[in-house]
């Protein structure tokens, strides 16, 4: 068997040959999130190779509680560094799902004495967008040291739909976002019986959003962005 790599697209699909057979491999569209508040800003290498920007002149920036605009990468196992002013800050491996759409958030605390709120990742990957007739709905937890809240979403012409249920720090919602008719919306987080968030937003069809708990302990804020 003869088995020969070669590249389509600047998305890297690659046709897998061999016994006269071709299976095209898609590739994943990742985005990355920057929601560490000590990390003004910060870039990624993939597998050793700094992400560029669109002009390709300068390595990809994502300032804070930012996202990145999507690239495409090969499916399987990569190894991802995420640098701030040059320096290396988080290194770990990264498995994604061929045909996926993937959402990296990098989350956490530089200088903190609890290990669990240091600087980590959160990775989400879907497989599925919404309708003409809905958008999607993803809430991450993403502030160290707040506690568990649970969401809901408020359609304008229907009632409130549980998001999640008592989301701890580093968790989302689910890796497939909630779909709901497209419109206005209304999205509540609560900590216990405390409400902390009540804010309407517009969202459209065939659209992924992202909402995702930042900010201060003393205030804490929603960052949204569209996407993965």
């Amino acid at each position: 068997m003869r088995w020969c790599r070669r590249t389509l697209t600047a998305a890297s699909l690659l046709i897998l040959c061999g016994c006269g057979t071709a299976v095209l491999r898609q590739p994943v569209g990742v985005q990355v999130v920057n929601l560490c508040a000590d990390l003004p800003s910060i870039t990624l290498r993939v597998d050793g190779q700094d992400l560029l920007s669109e002009a390709k002149s300068s390595q990809l920036a994502v300032d804070y509680q930012r996202a990145s605009r999507q690239f495409d990468v090969n499916p399987g196992p990569h190894h991802i560094e995420v640098l701030a002013d040059g320096l290396s800050v988080l290194n770990y491996t990264q498995t994604w799902a061929e045909g996926r759409h993937a959402c990296l958030q990098v989350l956490g605390r530089i200088n903190t004495l609890v290990a669990g709120d240091s600087v980590t990742w959160l990775a989400v990957q879907r497989s599925t967008t919404p309708d003409a007739d809905h958008a999607g709905i993803r809430v991450s937890h993403a502030l160290a040291g707040y506690g568990p809240v649970d969401v809901e979403v408020e359609p304008a012409a229907g009632s409130p739909v549980p998001v999640a249920a008592a989301l701890a720090y580093g968790a989302a919602s689910a890796n497939e976002p909630l779909l709901v008719p497209h419109g206005a919306v209304r999205l509540r987080i609560r900590q216990g019986e405390t409400l902390i968030w009540d804010q309407s937003y517009q969202v459209d069809a065939m659209t992924v959003y992202n909402f995702a708990l930042s900010g201060a302990l003393q205030a804490p804020t929603v960052v949204t962005w569209s996407g993965a």
